[in-house]
Parts: C-alpha cells; sequence; structure tokens
C-alpha cells in the first residue's frame, strides 16, 4: 500500500507534467512564447538610413542606364558614405543575418532580414565594394538573429570601400520580391522618400514620375 507521501508526490509530478505539455502546445502556436504574434499586413514607421548620409539612390522598377543596360530592379539601393547607419523600419524580428551573402557587389557583403508582419520580411544587403575582414563586418551589425527590434533601432552600419557600395533595400511579401517598398511606407515617408530621390542626389529623368515604376 502507497504511503500518502508518495501518493502526493505523485500527484505534484503529474501536475508539474501536465503544466510542461501545455507549455510545449502554447510554444508551437501562433503568439506562443516561442512564435510571435505577427500583424498580418504593416505599415512601416521609420526611414531606413539618416538622409544626410545618402550619396546616391538607384530606384525601384524598370532601370536604363542606357547602352543596352536596362533591367528590372526589385528594391531601392541606397548608396551613403562610409558608416552609414541603418534602421529598422518597423517593429519585427530579425529572421536572418548573413556574413557573407556571396551575391551583389564582388566582396565580402552581409545582409539582414527582418520579418515585420507574417508573410512581410524587408532585406537590407549591405554591398561594400570590397572585402574586410568577418571581425570587421560583425562589428558593423549590431544584431543577431532572433532579436526583437523597434521601430528605428540602429541595426548595421555599410562598409564603402568603393563609390559603388550600398545598401540594396527591398520588401518580400509571401516570398515574392519585386514589390515597391514605398507601398509599405506612411503616406508622409512614402514623400519624403520621393523628395529624397529629388534633392540633387539624383536627376530624375522625365520619363520617370516616381520611384517605383
Amino acid at each position: 500500500m502507497k504511503d500518502k507521501g508518495t501518493t502526493k508526490r505523485n500527484v505534484i509530478m503529474g501536475q508539474y507534467f501536465f503544466l510542461f505539455l501545455c507549455f510545449l502546445f502554447l510554444a508551437g502556436c501562433d503568439g506562443g512564447p516561442f512564435s510571435p504574434n505577427f500583424p498580418s499586413d504593416v505599415e512601416l514607421t521609420y526611414l531606413l538610413c539618416d538622409t544626410i548620409d545618402v550619396l546616391w539612390m538607384q530606384p525601384f522598377g524598370n532601370v536604363d542606364h542606357g547602352g543596352g543596360n536596362a533591367f528590372f530592379h526589385d528594391g531601392i539601393d541606397m548608396g551613403t558614405v562610409n558608416g552609414g547607419r541603418f534602421f529598422s523600419c518597423a517593429e519585427g524580428e530579425i529572421d536572418d543575418v548573413e556574413i557573407n551573402t556571396g551575391k551583389g557587389l564582388p566582396g565580402t557583403n552581409y545582409r539582414i532580414m527582418i520579418k515585420v508582419a507574417k508573410n512581410i520580411i524587408l532585406d537590407y544587403h549591405f554591398e561594400i565594394g570590397g572585402s574586410v575582414s568577418e571581425a570587421e563586418r560583425e562589428n558593423n551589425i549590431f544584431v543577431s538573429k532572433g532579436d526583437w527590434v523597434q521601430a528605428g533601432q540602429h541595426i548595421a552600419n555599410l562598409i564603402v570601400l568603393s563609390g559603388a557600395a550600398h545598401v540594396h533595400w527591398g520588401i518580400y511579401d509571401s516570398d515574392t520580391a519585386g514589390i515597391c517598398p514605398l507601398d509599405y511606407f506612411t503616406a508622409t515617408l512614402a514623400q519624403e522618400f520621393e523628395a529624397l530621390y529629388d534633392s540633387g542626389i539624383e536627376k530624375r529623368p522625365a520619363s520617370r514620375p516616381d520611384l517605383c515604376e
């Protein structure tokens, strides 16, 4: 016959096990402790960099530099001074950090991706125009995968090794690129983006009424 102490211990252990199962269930659910409850849509409330540091821009959409060099650009390029600061445009979770992407300009480029809604990810691809040590790249990245960031949080700096250095910034919506990023900003910030393009940084072609086309 079991003594009362053993029976009590078994009851307590059963209760702990039940609570543990509940915790695992919640962790796997949308909104559980390991799964942030992302909204279905997002409005970006912060520009991605210090506008005073911007030296040049390449718009989204159809780009034609002449000489048969026309192509579709699925983001907006922002060339800045060395050490140009970049920010999260909205609250979200760092979905990925790559130290060397192997894409874009030749060299050791790095990338930060931020999930800001259930199906929306912001893509910051830092193309530095050359190669630096892994330690120097890491010293210019201020977030890690899984971090939760706020709108306006300083996430990284652009290392500039050539005049072509820039951050290619774009949006993935349901894994689809090629969507105008300005469509996701508040109307005021979208206008600021357009005004920046016309501020002397670039001469807008007469045939291009908008940054996105």
